[in-house]
């Protein structure tokens, strides 16, 4: 399965789905590859995870995650 949550506008709740969404999947016992392109990495700090800027890729590619 394949999902993309996108939209230009912010403040819609993408981020929130996003990560609600993984975490349900996860416990379903699905593997779940989150990929954050936040250059805030909004995702990312949502699920618990840091990143320092030493692991950043280019500000505008996010850190993919496997859970």
């Amino acid at each position: 399965m394949f999902l993309v949550i996108a939209q230009q506008k912010g403040g819609v709740g993408k981020t929130t789905t996003a990560a609600n969404l993984a975490v349900l999947l996860a416990r379903q016992g699905q593997r779940v590859l989150v990929v954050d392109t936040d250059p805030q990495f909004a995702l990312t700090r949502q699920l618990g995870l840091e990143v320092s800027h030493h692991e950043r890729i280019s500000g505008s590619v996010g850190i993919g995650w496997i859970v």
